[in-house]
């Protein structure tokens, strides 16, 4: 499976608004707070720069729409007719991670800036498992911030796939296995929902005080490996 991904800072969001559908400009004009305009923006263009570059490079950014589906999940739309693909955003402090597939299975990615994580935190949202991981496998390669920053960040991803948010217990999905872990490198992570026995795969990376992860449904007739190509 492949997936696009894409970074885009906050400065490289265009100040007119031209690249916008009609619809997204009347949706951001009913934003009140500037906090909330500038990160929506920020994923917007990352997203449609996204969409431009792999599927609609012969047509104009501001032709392609992204609302919100019934359960929040960003769709895409092209002159108001829905387009087959699967898209996820996340953004964290001026910064926007965007990936999409032309494939309709379950995807979701998350960024999340690294930080302390309490001992309640932790307790409250991984399950003993996870904590034993990092204690037995994990701390060589993990500071212990790092290392729960980037399962929370896999559970969020999770959680957009199956587009329930947090109505799933942070508990009920829970890391299988990192793999393959170099510093400021893409590696190998799984994960299952405990609900329903579903596995995700996908890639992580802990890099500049950020997690990075992306992370697909595995589907019954493959292993769920997923190949990440950048968009520039």
């Amino acid at each position: 499976m492949t997936i696009f991904g894409a970074i885009q800072h906050q400065e490289d969001v265009p100040i007119h608004q031209e690249w916008l559908h009609p619809v997204e400009i009347k949706y951001l004009n009913g934003l009140k707070f500037e906090k909330r305009r500038k990160d929506w923006l920020l994923g917007r263009w990352t997203s449609k720069k996204l969409l431009q570059q792999v599927i609609f490079q012969d047509f104009p950014i501001n032709e392609t729409e992204i609302r919100k589906g019934p359960n929040r999940e960003p769709m895409v739309f092209f002159r108001a007719e829905p387009v087959s693909c699967r898209l996820s955003i996340s953004h964290s402090h001026s910064l926007s991670f965007c990936v999409l597939s032309r494939e309709e299975r379950s995807l979701g990615c998350d960024l999340e800036k690294v930080e302390i994580r309490s001992e309640g935190f932790i307790r409250d949202y991984f399950t003993n498992k996870e904590r034993s991981l990092f204690d037995e496998n994990y701390r060589v390669s993990f500071d212990r911030d790092s290392y729960f920053t980037l399962l929370w960040s896999a559970k969020e991803s999770v959680m957009k796939a199956c587009l329930t948010g947090l109505s799933i217990p942070a508990k009920n999905i829970e890391l299988i296995e990192l793999k393959g872990f170099k510093a400021d490198n893409w590696s190998e992570i799984s994960m299952k929902n405990l609900t329903n026995n579903t596995h995700y795969r996908g890639s992580f990376k802990v890099a500049d005080g950020f997690a990075w992860v992306v992370l697909a449904e595995a589907g019954q007739d493959d292993p769920g490996r997923i190949s990440l190509e950048w968009v520039g």
